[in-house]
């Protein structure tokens, strides 16, 4: 079962959920980095222990709820709602403001991923908002190879070296940066569809983040590492 049959895609108008045109952009996304991943562990039964709604749903959001959501600043959110055990409430939000669709939907599938593998390897008993919801933010063993990789690059010690100063000089960063466990198992995983895939859209948007002038993204060379750690990774777990 492929991982993108585990997603909904829906548009939020800002009064009621419906169905996304099949031809919109956010369709491809999810299906091209949906199809990298066929698990033989089915992910349902990885989700059912936490008490998650099927399918999981990721929601458009569209232009007019941008500046009066918690999007405004964010391209893409994934969220888990964790007061309401057994059924929790799932969802991948994408602003309709976003400039690269393709890999900041695949940017938010890839904290879908971190998540599961916690529920998957430390137990749905440790999801909480104390303990986080990442396995990544615990740095489990299965992941160390590839959190090694990570620290060796040059662009991950630029910008913890950056992170660091910002917090020394009381600075606010916006959210999560590169030098967290989770945002660097986010930007690998969309890093690996567009490296995997091929796929000419993906390449194209990669290809602009890399150049950024704060890049959160790998070059080429330097990703190939780190990408064959997470693929060891996914084969490991039957992912």
């Amino acid at each position: 079962m492929h991982f993108h049959t585990y997603f909904e895609i829906n548009e939020f108008t800002g009064q009621d959920v419906h169905a996304l045109q099949a031809a919109h952009p956010l369709h491809d996304a999810v299906r091209v980095a949906g199809r990298l991943h066929q698990p033989t562990v089915p992910l349902a039964q990885v989700q059912r222990p936490a008490g998650h709604v099927m399918p999981i749903d990721v929601l458009w959001w569209g232009p007019g709820l941008v500046q009066t959501s918690t999007l405004t600043t964010a391209n893409g959110m994934f969220e888990v709602d964790l007061a309401t055990p057994p059924q929790r409430a799932t969802m991948v939000k994408i602003s309709a403001s976003t400039p690269h669709i393709h890999m900041t939907a695949t940017h938010e599938l890839g904290h879908v991923m971190d998540h599961l593998l916690k529920v998957h390897l430390i137990g749905p008993a440790h999801v909480t908002t104390e303990q986080g919801l990442y396995a990544s933010e615990a740095l489990h063993s299965a992941l160390h190879p590839w959190w090694t990789a990570v620290q060796s690059t040059a662009v991950y010690q630029i910008l913890h070296a950056t992170q660091r100063n910002r917090v020394r000089f009381g600075e606010v960063s916006r959210g999560l940066t590169l030098d967290s466990p989770a945002e660097c198992f986010a930007c690998s995983f969309a890093q690996l569809v567009a490296t995997d895939t091929q796929n000419p859209t993906f390449l194209a948007e990669l290809q602009i983040l890399q150049k950024a002038r704060s890049p959160r993204y790998w070059s080429d060379a330097e990703f190939v590492p780190v990408g064959d750690a997470m693929r060891a990774l996914f084969t490991r777990l039957g992912w």
